[in-house]
């Protein structure tokens, strides 16, 4: 039985790519210089927009199962997808080591396991995904092959490295980012368009926000005072970054993505706005599409040209900017003729 698009998830998944776009720009520039308060509001978008774009994923999941007629049918679709997200996503990490096709891949493939459990499994899991991470953590090298100035990863391209980079310490690591498709794949087992549950969204999303930012700096304040040593090796532990993807960090990433989601149906139920969200409903449609033409458009072209070189944040996000209205122009008309983007009908054409 098919269910009615909700648009307001698309209108999140734009707000998704904004981020997401921003940080990787910012990112492949290594733009660390510049107007500071643009810097800190960078900052602030690093691990949260990826980890709003697995909760959607999440979501879409949940409500294709919701929509199909044969569990079995919904389940060898993800898992034909998974498999050819996560080919094009590790051929694509030959030109681009930020890529998260190759790991999103792998989520659809976990995901279809549990498609039809109980709501309360998801949750469960979400959790115990978070927590299973920090013994993992504690007990090998979170550095191991990196080089963190450059952001290169030494040994990718063998197996034992591809392998440690996507459970344990690539940009995101399988084992705790499957907490964020959990959360998803619960929230779309829920009433998402009744405002009730809109309005939890909101403001569940701000308290754990609020709770993992307050807890982390008081914990690193207490620790202040206690041995320099013990400073060191607790310090990741109570952070809220995205590297590593520890507790507190996954918390914070949890409320983001649930304030953003609630914010966006909201934002998506004003009819006084509804001329100026469709170009941006549209456009969120296509973000797989996006996703690839940022890398292929944009960060390749930017590893030649030296005019970039100088990292700034200004020009990091003039690129954003440009790339972000032309993209949003082109998906306004392609949406005339078509309903899926290019990438999108690719991949349907090929795993149904």
């Amino acid at each position: 039985m098919k269910t009615k698009r909700l648009e307001a998830l698309d209108l999140a998944r734009f707000s998704a790519l904004i981020g997401m776009i921003i940080v990787n720009f910012k990112l492949e520039v290594l733009a660390y210089s510049g107007t500071k308060s643009l810097i800190f509001i960078t900052d602030q978008l690093e691990g949260k927009s990826a980890a709003l774009f697995v909760v959607l994923a999440g979501i879409g999941i949940a409500l294709m199962a919701k929509s199909g007629d044969k569990i079995k049918t919904t389940k060898a679709t993800l898992q034909k997808r998974g498999v050819f997200l996560s080919v094009i996503g590790f051929l694509n990490c030959f030109i681009y080591n930020g890529d998260i096709l190759h790991i999103y891949g792998v989520f659809l493939l976990v995901a279809s396991l549990f498609i039809g459990t109980n709501p309360q499994w998801k949750i469960f899991l979400a959790i115990f995904f978070a927590i299973v991470y920090v013994p993992i953590f504690t007990s090998f090298n979170y550095d191991t092959a990196w080089d963190w100035k450059t952001f290169e990863y030494a040994d990718f391209f063998t197996v034992k490295g591809y392998l440690r980079n996507l459970f344990f310490n690539g940009f995101f690591p399988v084992i705790p980012w499957l907490t964020f498709i959990f959360l998803g794949l619960w929230l779309g087992t829920q009433e998402l368009a009744k405002k009730q549950f809109q309005n939890f969204l909101i403001t569940t999303g701000l308290i754990l926000m609020v709770l993992a930012e307050l807890t982390s700096r008081a914990s690193i304040y207490y620790i202040s005072f206690v041995d320099e040593e013990v400073q060191a090796q607790l310090a990741d532990l109570l952070g809220t970054d995205p590297i590593p993807p520890l507790p507190l960090y996954l918390l914070m990433g949890a409320g983001f993505s649930l304030f953003s989601i609630g914010l966006a149906f909201k934002l998506e139920a004003i009819e006084k706005i509804k001329s100026i969200l469709t170009p941006l409903i549209l456009t969120g449609r296509q973000t797989l599409t996006l996703y690839v033409a940022h890398i292929f458009l944009v960060i390749i072209p930017l590893q030649y040209i030296e005019a970039f070189d100088h990292k700034r944040i200004e020009i990091s996000l003039l690129i954003s900017l440009f790339f972000l209205i032309l993209a949003t122009i082109y998906c306004h008309f392609w949406s005339k003729k078509f309903k899926h983007g290019p990438v999108e009908m690719i991949m349907r054409s090929v795993t149904g």
